[in-house]
């Protein structure tokens, strides 16, 4: 059973962003953050026929969404009761529905292997990833180094103007410059200090680099093959060696279960 851990807002919309950026976030009228994702089926019974496939997953991991239909615009909306806010095992969940998702749009999920290259390359960037962020957060300072972690856009426009032959207006330009930092603003606290661990800095800007070139790689797969056959073909092959990640990072009295 995948382990019903509360996520973090930020954690939710970190797992979102490198997990499944077609879902998006929410929140209840009581603050309680949920994700969803609306499908549009080609007919009706289609959509039911959908509904039907969610409910069979949904029902197998004992993680029921609140599913509602309008004609053929199905909304899956998820959070978890038990620990008030999305889980790990919603993630977990809306990973498997990528392959509903695919079968529901008679999308062929093996095209996905026209772009092998580049789903190894943001596969291996993932778990690589995950560990960096892990080890970042378990040995530095979270007011510093997490914000570090985050400011991959800094390095796709980076390695997009100087190596790929991308443009960007002032405008994006200065978009991102204020939300990098924004975000350290509001994680620094006074007393802290940048350099005073260099292994942590060197973790956090490997993660920063690694979520970048995940994000380039994901980028130019998307111009040949749909999101969701993308996605679901990358985690059967990922799924295991997150698990290797996590039972390797963990705390010892933290349970698997």
């Amino acid at each position: 059973m995948v382990e019903k851990k509360a996520l973090s807002e930020e954690e939710v919309e970190q797992k979102i962003n490198e997990l499944a950026p077609e879902w998006k976030k929410g929140v209840t009228e009581k603050g309680v953050p949920f994700i969803y994702r609306v499908h549009h089926a080609p007919a009706f019974m289609a959509g039911i026929d959908f509904v039907h496939k969610v409910a069979e997953a949904a029902e197998a991991e004992n993680h029921h969404p609140d599913i509602i239909i309008n004609y053929r615009r199905i909304t899956v909306r998820y959070w978890t009761h038990t620990a008030s806010g999305v889980t790990l095992a919603v993630v977990f969940q809306f990973c498997v529905l990528a392959g509903i998702h695919t079968w529901a749009e008679g999308t062929d999920p093996w095209t996905a292997f026209r772009v092998w290259p580049a789903m190894l390359v943001s596969g291996l960037g993932i778990l690589f990833y995950y560990w960096c962020v892990v080890m970042t957060l378990r040995t530095g300072d979270l007011s510093i180094y997490y914000p570090i972690t985050r400011s991959s856009p800094l390095f796709v426009v980076v390695v997009g103007f100087l190596f790929l032959g991308h443009s960007y207006s002032m405008t994006m330009l200065a978009g991102i410059g204020l939300v990098l930092v924004g975000a350290f603003l509001l994680q620094f606290r006074p007393g802290s200090h940048l350099f005073s661990q260099p292994a942590t800095l060197i973790l956090a800007t490997l993660a920063m680099c690694t979520h970048g070139v995940i994000t380039l790689a994901d980028a130019e797969a998307m111009k040949e093959v749909t999101p969701e056959a993308y996605m679901f073909v990358q985690y059967i092959f990922l799924t295991p060696g997150m698990a290797l990640v996590f039972l390797s990072t963990r705390p010892p009295e933290q349970s698997i279960y």
